[in-house]
């Protein structure tokens, strides 16, 4: 079984795939159509480091990748919308590789997950074990930039569902943090994996150790000026049409 975690920048799909790995039932779900993914593994699984548009590549690549990490009788993988878009472009062909299951993954803090995009951007600190590179600082239009980015890939999925008669697995970034060991068992029954198998708690413990939420007072302090540049906007707006 092929399955795909449909996701964009920042909804918590690193700690969902850390939570479906550390099962040794779901194969490695990692983002493989990127080009540093090709680069860093498409030698040792395909003999090729890159895919140069040639269809042919492409293919030879995935079938290598499927059979270096599957576990379980699954394999997984992740991407953001642009990421699918691009390897369309290279060549790859996802009608012939076109998963059995999708889990679409959100987050209803908008507003949050491109706080914590912009914030990636300047650092480079992708995941709460990599260090911050720069100092980040308050951008409210790389924040603005970052929403409109995130609300893209959400329409570009649902799209792509409506297209092709798909109806995904629907999971909230809310709800997975909030309840790890249900919501897992949730998505482990939707892949045809028994959650009684699994020691939920034990996996859960060595995941949330490793991805611990990257929320501190910075992001507070951009949210809280985010909204007031919200409502001094609101203000100003207000004024000049009265004064129109």
């Amino acid at each position: 079984m092929d399955y795909l975690i449909c996701s964009s920048p920042r909804v918590g799909s690193n700690l969902l795939s850390a939570l479906l790995r550390r099962t040794d039932q779901c194969g490695t779900p990692r983002e493989y159509l990127c080009p540093a993914e090709i680069a860093e593994h498409g030698p040792a699984a395909a003999g090729i480091a890159s895919i140069d548009c040639d269809p042919a590549r492409y293919q030879r690549y995935y079938d290598g990748i499927r059979r270096t990490f599957s576990k379980g009788g699954r394999f997984g993988l992740k991407a953001h919308m642009h990421q699918l878009k691009a390897a369309l472009e290279q060549g790859f062909d996802f009608d012939r590789n076109v998963p059995d299951r999708f889990i679409l993954l959100t987050r209803a803090d908008v507003v949050g997950q491109a706080i914590s995009f912009a914030r990636a951007l300047q650092t480079g600190a992708w995941t709460a074990a990599k260090e911050e590179q720069r100092t980040p600082r308050y951008d409210a239009a790389m924040i603005q930039s970052a929403m409109r980015e995130i609300l893209g890939e959400g329409e570009g999925w649902e799209r792509l569902f409506r297209g092709d008669g798909i109806e995904p697995y629907r999971l909230s970034y809310e709800a997975l943090v909030a309840d790890m060991e249900g919501e897992r068992a949730g998505v482990l029954d939707y892949l045809d994996v028994d959650p009684a198998s699994v020691d939920l708690g034990a996996v859960v413990e060595r995941s949330t150790g490793y991805h611990r939420r990257q929320r501190d007072g910075v992001s507070a302090e951009w949210r809280r000026r985010w909204n007031r540049d919200l409502r001094d906007h609101a203000v100003a707006s207000q004024a000049a049409r009265r004064a129109a």
